[in-house]
């Protein structure tokens, strides 16, 4: 999916230095706060197996049950996420696991090849 140059537009608007597009609360960190929050519940929609409100949820023996807040640390600073939760704590992210901080798309032992995590280990 192409992101338009009227979309580009609508959220530029209102930038007027680069600060606002890349400062700590500049358009890029709104934006990456924005879609991993979305990404998340998506998890856990997945996880549930319905979408939010959603009927075939009640009685389901395991709903969603509020949010925690994370701060993950990237190249760019960091960032306040809300993780949803469900009821029964056995929802897992994998986008952002529990326990997880950094956000640069791998933590640096991810970047690790095979053979160099044997030998850490």
């Amino acid at each position: 999916m192409p992101i338009t140059p009227e979309l580009l537009d609508e959220l530029l608007k209102e930038c007027e230095s680069p600060e606002d597009m890349f400062g700590n609360d500049g358009l890029l960190q709104q934006f990456t706060k924005a879609v991993v929050e979305r990404a998340l519940h998506g998890e856990m929609t997945h996880h549930l197996g319905y979408e939010k409100y959603a009927p075939a949820g009640q009685n389901s023996g395991n709903s969603r049950n509020g949010k925690s807040k994370k701060t993950i640390r990237g190249k760019r600073g960091q960032i306040e996420i809300e993780v949803p939760r469900d009821r029964d704590s056995s929802f897992e992210p994998r986008l952002v696991k529990k326990g997880q901080t950094r956000f640069d798309g791998f933590d640096e032992r991810d970047h690790l090849d095979v053979r160099q995590r044997d030998d850490l280990s």
